[in-house]
């Protein structure tokens, strides 16, 4: 009942802020911040009942700077880690975007099974595809993200999303860990119902946006 009431609240809080696209992928961070004042909320859950779920905070807490709060329950259950993201180069058309970050700032997730694991700085470049009519499938809007950093995300991390039509946007990454994938599909202008694998558990995400 707890975790049902925190999706609700969340999912409200979209409903009175602006659309946006957070500074994340699946699990791996990306270039792509909120503007300032804008705000996003995310929530996942495993559907197996065993009481695990995931849920994230970010906002434009200043020009080209966003911070995330995230909550993880089951795995993971302890204080909030926060995290923080500064675009150094906004996206143009011959450039990447360009941001450094720190996830989890405290270090409060090393060791406790949850989705992030620990502490890291990290550097991550994203960039629009233009893939004109060359992709099967009606593919389009294609992204890519790939950056490197310590701790939780030691080494390279890469990820790929797109669209296809019917409202299906797919992605997927590797966290220098796992294989992560995930598909939303747009039932109507503001909901979405997803489902994502995450470290080799299922989870069931919604979106509404206003």
């Amino acid at each position: 009942m707890k975790s049902t009431t925190t999706i609700l609240i969340l999912l409200c809080l979209c409903l009175v802020v602006s659309p946006a696209s957070a500074g994340r992928l699946l699990l791996i961070p990306t270039a792509d911040i909120l503007g300032f004042t804008q705000i996003s909320a995310q929530a996942v859950i495993i559907p197996n009942g065993n009481n695990r779920a995931a849920y994230w905070i970010d906002a434009g807490v200043f020009p080209r700077t966003e911070a995330e709060l995230a909550l993880f329950q089951g795995a993971g259950s302890g204080p909030a880690p926060v995290s923080a993201e500064y675009q150094l180069i906004p996206e143009s058309t011959a450039t990447a975007a360009f941001s450094l970050g720190v996830r989890d700032i405290t270090n409060t997730t090393l060791g406790s099974g949850a989705l992030y694991g620990g502490n890291a700085f990290y550097a991550v470049a994203s960039k629009q595809i233009p893939t004109g009519d060359l992709l099967p499938l009606g593919v389009s809007d294609v992204r890519a993200h790939v950056g490197a950093g310590t701790g939780s995300l030691s080494g390279l991390f890469a990820g790929v999303e797109g669209k296809i039509p019917l409202g299906l946007h797919l992605a997927a990454e590797y966290d220098t860990h796992s294989v992560n994938v995930g598909a939303w599909f747009n039932i109507f202008s503001m909901v979405d119902l997803g489902v994502s694998s995450l470290h080799s558990d299922l989870y069931y995400s919604a979106v509404v946006r206003f």
